[in-house]
């Protein structure tokens, strides 16, 4: 399978284990030094990323990926894409969210990781 396309393939799993909220899923994702941005500043390491969603404080409900590139440089992938979707953090009412993200993910080990993630306002 190409590169890209196995990129493409943890994208979108990375999507569906948000949306679901499945810890062991989400667990398998990121490098143990996973750094990932929000679009409103906030900072959160592969642990906090993973309880967050998984214990329900940042609730998912809708996800969409569109206008998505991938770059792929020997064992690391760089992914841009625009994400619309909303959420709820901590008992908030929903809300909607269009940003532009930025991931790079790295092969190791034979799969592809999330190291670092970077959300920003359009």
């Amino acid at each position: 399978m190409h590169a890209a396309h196995e990129v493409a393939g943890r994208v979108e799993f990375l999507r569906q284990a948000m949306l679901a909220a499945n810890r062991e899923q989400l667990a398998g994702i990121p490098m143990p030094g996973l750094t990932y941005g929000h679009s409103n500043g906030r900072l959160e390491t592969a642990e906090a990323f993973v309880e967050a969603i998984a214990s329900g404080a940042d609730t998912f409900l809708k996800l969409e990926c569109s206008q998505q590139t991938i770059h792929v440089e020997g064992d690391t992938a760089v992914v841009r894409h625009v994400m619309d979707g909303s959420s709820a953090r901590g008992g908030d009412a929903p809300a909607a969210f269009h940003v532009g993200v930025l991931q790079v993910w790295k092969k190791t080990d034979n799969e592809w990781r999330l190291l670092a993630r970077q959300a920003h306002k359009i």
